[in-house]
C-alpha cells in the first residue's frame, strides 16, 4: 500500500490517547485487510454483507470517537479514512464489473454447449466419440 498513508496514519494515530489510537489502529488495520482481500483476489466479486460487517464493524466506534475528538485530530483521521474508503470502493468497483463480465461470458459459452442426453450416450458404441455430439464453439 502506499507509503505516505501509512506515515499519515501512524503521525495521525500518535496524537490520539491510548483508547482512541487502539481503535483507530484496529479500524485502519481492518481497512487494509479489505483492500489487500480484493487487490490480491482479481476472480472474485465486490465484498459480501458479511465481509462489510467484517472489516467495518468499528464505523459506529469510530464516528462517535470523531465527534468527540479536536478538530484537527478529526480532520486527519478522516482523510486516512476518505483514502482508505476510495481506494476499497475503487476496487470493489473493479472487481464487480470484471466479475459480471465473466459471469457474462461463461453464460454466452454454456449456451453454446449441447445438451447430452442418455440417448445420446447409449447411441455411441464402444466408447467411440460421436462427433454430433461435440459442438462447434463459435471463435471470438
Amino acid at each position: 500500500m502506499d507509503r505516505n498513508i501509512l506515515e499519515l496514519s501512524d503521525t495521525a494515530l500518535s496524537y490520539l490517547t491510548p483508547e482512541y489510537r487502539q481503535l483507530f489502529r484496529r479500524h485502519f488495520e481492518l481497512f487494509q485487510a479489505a483492500h489487500t482481500e480484493l487487490y490480491e483476489n482479481a476472480l472474485r466479486d465486490r465484498l459480501s454483507a458479511a465481509e462489510d460487517a467484517h472489516y467495518f464493524r468499528y464505523m459506529g466506534q469510530v464516528d462517535d470517537a470523531l465527534e468527540r475528538l479536536g478538530r484537527d485530530d478529526a480532520r486527519r483521521l478522516r482523510y486516512i479514512s476518505s483514502f482508505w474508503m476510495n481506494a476499497i470502493e475503487a476496487l470493489e468497483e473493479i472487481r464487480a464489473v470484471s466479475f459480471e463480465r465473466r459471469r457474462i461470458l461463461v453464460r454466452r459459452r454454456l449456451a453454446t454447449l449441447s445438451n447430452t442426453t442418455a440417448a445420446t450416450l447409449a447411441s455411441i458404441r464402444n466408447g467411440a466419440v460421436s462427433l454430433q455430439a461435440i459442438p462447434i464453439l463459435p471463435q471470438n
